[in-house]
């Protein structure tokens, strides 16, 4: 099946190796963020974001409104998968077994044209407001439709972004 959407896509690296890990190998590297670190490497003009496997988390800090604050537990990449944001957004490439490894249906919903949230999605917008942003920017970018589970929320919990850091929507937009 042609996966291809007619842009050039991003590719994350996503490890259980630490950001400090990460940092000490490469020498063109720096860690950012403080709500979740993760590393940005230069590979000549590139810059390849690498972050670390998130463990589930039930007991996390958040603000008032339900945004997690900190969320720097490493876990395993099946975890990793399930803190994604969406289907389509928790894919993984084996690049030693040649694989793609798909723990949310996310190759259905790319043949589907569709986005759709992992887990609940007024708890997830509510984790990290900058997915209303993502979610549409999306939905643009790759002309697919918002599953209405996804989309149901949107109007209501907008005003959340407010609460957002104005370099964090900046860096989203």
């Amino acid at each position: 099946t042609d996966m291809t959407f007619g842009f050039q896509s991003a590719v994350d690296v996503a490890t259980d190796a630490t950001p400090q890990d990460v940092v000490k190998l490469f020498r063109r590297a720096r860690l950012i963020g403080r709500r979740f670190q993760i590393v940005h490497v230069m590979f000549g003009r590139d810059m390849i974001e690498v972050s670390t496997f998130r463990a589930l988390q039930t007991n996390a800090e958040t603000d008032d409104h339900g945004r997690v604050l900190r969320d720097n537990v490493w876990g395993t990449q099946e975890e990793d998968a399930t803190r994604r944001d969406f289907t389509i957004n928790a894919l993984y490439y084996d690049p030693v077994g040649g694989e793609i490894l798909d723990y949310h249906d996310g190759v259905r919903d790319m043949k589907k044209r569709v986005i759709r949230m992992i887990g609940d999605p007024a708890t997830r917008y509510r984790e990290d407001p900058v997915r209303m942003l993502r979610v549409a920017r999306f939905a643009a970018k790759l002309n697919f439709e918002i599953e209405a589970r996804t989309r149901k929320p949107l109007r209501e919990l907008a005003p959340l972004i407010s609460n957002v850091p104005k370099a964090r929507l900046f860096d989203e937009m």
